[in-house]
């Protein structure tokens, strides 16, 4: 059964962010409150997980019980109703930093790998399930590791490209 719950205050790619797989941003309204939608899986419910979840960010959620409630609030808005995209393959790191598929990420500090030097690696692919969503293969370590998507941030691609340059020159200018 489909759940809903109206978020009254907050930018819908931020409220994405605080909700579980099988939760989604289905809506903005014009009065820029957010409406999601999604259904109860094991300990991912909307009561006992999104709404405590969003809450926890200082986002006002309330569930909508009754399906005419959500026909009459998207109906009412429907003029000026924004459809997002969905959220499937989004991964956020533990920062709140986007990252995908190729980008060079780093483990969370709070891991075993990380306290044991492999702290850099490669996302090579996702998964659909939450335990071991993204598998990255860490720098000092032989095969691929798994986790949430929060286990990872992003590290600035930059950094990793540049090449090492040297001050010295052979032309003798130095």
């Amino acid at each position: 059964m489909t759940r809903y719950a109206l978020v009254a205050n907050g930018d819908e790619k931020q409220i994405a962010r605080y909700l579980p797989d099988n939760y989604a941003v289905t809506r903005v309204l014009t009065d820029g409150s957010v409406l999601i939608a999604g259904e109860d899986h094991a300990g991912w419910t909307l009561e006992d997980y999104v709404i405590p979840r969003l809450a926890s960010g200082l986002y006002w959620t309330e569930e909508i019980a009754h399906e005419r409630a959500v026909l009459e609030i998207t109906g009412a808005n429907i003029a000026a109703v924004t459809d997002l995209p969905e959220p499937q393959n989004d991964l956020y790191g533990y920062d709140g930093s986007a990252y995908a598929v190729g980008d060079r990420v780093e483990i969370h500090p709070g891991t075993d790998h990380w306290m044991r030097g492999a702290r850099y690696g490669t996302v090579v692919r996702t998964s659909l399930t939450p335990k071991d969503r993204v598998h990255v293969r860490l720098d000092k370590v032989a095969g691929t590791v798994a986790g949430t998507a929060d286990t990872f941030q992003l590290i600035e691609s930059d950094f990793w490209e540049a090449p090492m340059m040297s001050t010295y020159s052979d032309d003798g200018e130095g």
